[in-house]
């Protein structure tokens, strides 16, 4: 199985900060963000929207690789909490899971909170997260395609 960031074309893409850059981090005004979860969730990288008009790049994906789902879920909640990503994918050794990084709640029976889809068939990854492809999130698709589960008012500091 190719790594999820090759499947989404990131690896090849100006606009994905691979963790392995982690002195590029230090430019960004969320740079203690993203050293916090390089330490603490399996961070593989940021794929950040750019404007050659203003100075700051603006977070539009997370993408973390745990090693259990226990832990996928705890880098869901510490995201969220961290309120910098609208979107968060986290590959762990059974699937890959989309959430939302503006939205939380206490998982239900299922153990699972904020979660917009499970990916359990590894072959068909590209085709389900289609919209999050580095070129469709430089032309805007990835918002029509998945913004409606962006909701500003699931954000952390609208909650508390």
């Amino acid at each position: 199985m190719r790594p999820l960031i090759q499947v989404l074309g990131y690896d090849t893409s100006g606009n994905f900060l691979p963790a392995v850059e982690a002195a590029a981090f230090d430019e960004l005004p969320f740079s203690h963000l993203c050293r916090k979860g390089l330490s603490e969730l399996g961070l593989q990288g940021v794929y950040l929207l750019r404007d050659d008009t203003t100075k700051a790049p603006v977070p539009v994906v997370a993408v973390c690789k745990v090693t259990s789902e226990q832990d996928a879920r705890r880098v869901h909640k510490l995201v969220w909490n961290q309120d910098y990503v609208p979107f968060v994918l986290v590959e762990s050794p059974t699937c890959v899971r989309l959430y939302s990084g503006f939205n939380y709640q206490e998982p239900g029976a299922d153990g699972e909170s904020g979660l917009i889809a499970p990916l359990r068939d590894f072959n068909r990854i590209s085709e389900i997260l289609d919209g999050f492809h580095a070129a469709q999130i430089d032309d805007g698709t990835l918002w029509s395609k998945w913004g409606q589960h962006v909701d500003p008012s699931k954000r952390v500091d609208w909650r508390l």
